[in-house]
């Protein structure tokens, strides 16, 4: 637990670049990892952190377009991740064919079949469907609520100073969420 917790800030503050995308943040099984023991949000803050050494990543741009590709993956799918890691892997190969994202799954999908990698339990049992039309543009989603059955037609923040509220409304039910997800989530 430790590991996940302080791994990424370590090699951040070292700007050690490939070891922070190769073992952490660009990694699908770290990844699956992490949101495992419930630390999504972490994640993000992880990404966020070594993204605010733009100066330190200028030198590296290949592994600051990964960053970012991820970054975006994680907080579109921040809610699937988080209800269900082992889609990891799944989610990942659904992004467009020329996002980083896609491009490392796919790998490793092919490293397992072909048995020339090392074969994890993930690899190893987690089903696999793919898409013969799936969209080629990068998801605008930057989170997703769920309880209403039906289409939402109203969404208000009550910012309060103890508390976030969140009130939804459908043509079904009004839906007060107890709090909003976190900033981080929801931040572009």
């Amino acid at each position: 637990m430790r590991k996940l917790a302080e791994l990424p800030s370590a090699l951040t503050l070292a700007c050690r670049w490939e070891e922070l995308a190769q073992i952490c943040l660009c990694n699908l099984d770290f990844i699956q990892t992490k949101c495992e023991a419930g630390m999504t949000v972490e994640l993000v803050e992880d990404f966020d952190r070594a993204l605010g050494q733009a100066a330190a990543l200028s030198d590296f741009p290949a592994i600051r377009e990964q960053l970012v590709a991820f970054r975006a993956f994680v907080k579109a799918q921040g809610h699937r991740l988080a209800l269900m890691p082992d889609l990891t892997l799944q989610q990942a190969c659904n992004e467009p064919d020329s996002s980083p994202v896609s491009q490392i799954a796919w790998l490793k999908v092919r490293k397992a079949m072909e048995g020339g990698a090392a074969m994890d339990r993930r690899t190893v049992t987690t089903p696999l469907l793919e898409f013969t039309n799936k969209a080629q543009l990068p998801s605008i989603v930057l989170f997703t609520l769920e309880g209403h059955t039906d289409s939402v037609t109203a969404v208000r923040f009550l910012h309060k100073p103890d508390a976030r509220q969140l009130i939804t409304a459908s043509t079904a039910a009004l839906l007060p969420l107890p709090y909003a997800p976190s900033p981080l989530l929801c931040s572009p």
